[in-house]
């Protein structure tokens, strides 16, 4: 009953409408839910070990399509073999890294081999993602998806009116090295872009009435934050959920240090929507704050 309610919420999660146009995020949800459909039950399944493959496959191929994710099969091995209650099964995790390794690390090579490319793309990925620091703002709008968009056309006219890479990363360097605090307050606006960024139409509801607006952000972070604090507690108990925390924390990682998005992370809505239904499920079936044992 669950997963039937977190397959309805991931249906009607209004962020999804602007999916049909970006193709990349369509695939990434995909192999996203596959990875972790694989590699959760590689927990549960002895001796598991083509499932194990399976999970590494799709993690390589969540490589190539978003190579800033890269290393999610090494990001579980690490998390594997670095906790006792997971470590009985090191052999799975290593055999999900190097299946995902095998499949990421030529096209990287491939990479390499064209470094003039490789290094443009590389300095419009960071410096634009850095753009608010490097005109002293130290902010993405994280309330208003329409002023986020406008910030971002900002940043695309100002780097392409630049030719001095190296004058922009002295400057970077220089005002990170001053404002060493406000750098985390960047990342923590780029986080709330991935997690919770105000849902498709949050804009046009805000243009009706104020409060509308600010009535759905709020629901928004109330569905974050169930989701992930139901995630958290229930891995503490249920190993076999290691593999969403590793997804939820990499993308957390990476995105938060590295990008600025447009608005909601899509490949976390399968984990949120899982997490939010069971949290949903449990207090509805049991009529209490939820509890959660090997058996759930």
């Amino acid at each position: 009953m669950a997963g039937f309610v977190a397959a309805v919420v991931f249906a009607l999660h209004p962020s999804f409408e602007i999916v049909s146009i970006h193709y990349t995020e369509n695939l990434t949800i995909i192999l996203v839910v596959l990875f972790l459909w694989y590699a959760f039950d590689m927990e549960q399944t002895q001796p598991g070990w083509w499932k194990a493959i399976a999970a590494g496959l799709f993690a390589g191929l969540l490589g190539l399509t978003h190579p800033s994710v890269s290393l999610l099969g090494v990001a579980v091995l690490l998390a594997g073999i670095s906790l006792s209650a997971w470590r009985q099964n090191w052999k799975k995790y290593f055999l999900v890294a190097t299946m995902s390794l095998v499949i990421v690390a030529p096209w990287q090579v491939r990479n390499q081999s064209l470094p003039d490319l490789g290094k443009d793309r590389e300095i419009n990925v960071v410096l634009f993602s850095y753009y608010p620091a490097l005109v002293g703002s130290w902010w993405w709008p994280v309330t208003d998806m329409v002023e986020l968009e406008k910030e971002r056309a900002k940043a695309k006219a100002f780097l392409l009116s630049r030719d001095d890479w190296n004058v922009l990363w002295d400057d970077l360097g220089a005002a990170i090295a001053k404002h060493p605090f406000r750098l985390m307050e960047l990342s923590f606006s780029r986080v709330l872009i991935l997690w919770a960024s105000p849902p498709v139409g949050s804009s046009t509801l805000g243009n009706i009435a104020p409060w509308l607006k600010w009535l759905a952000l709020v629901c928004q972070y109330g569905f974050v934050g169930i989701g992930v604090g139901t995630l958290l507690v229930a891995v503490r108990h249920r190993r076999e959920l290691l593999p969403f925390l590793v997804v939820a924390f990499y993308w957390t990682l990476v995105f938060g240090s590295l990008h600025a998005l447009r608005r909601y992370g899509y490949p976390l809505v399968p984990v949120l929507a899982i997490f939010v239904s069971w949290s949903i499920w449990s207090m509805w079936q049991r009529g209490t704050l939820l509890r959660f044992s090997g058996t759930s």
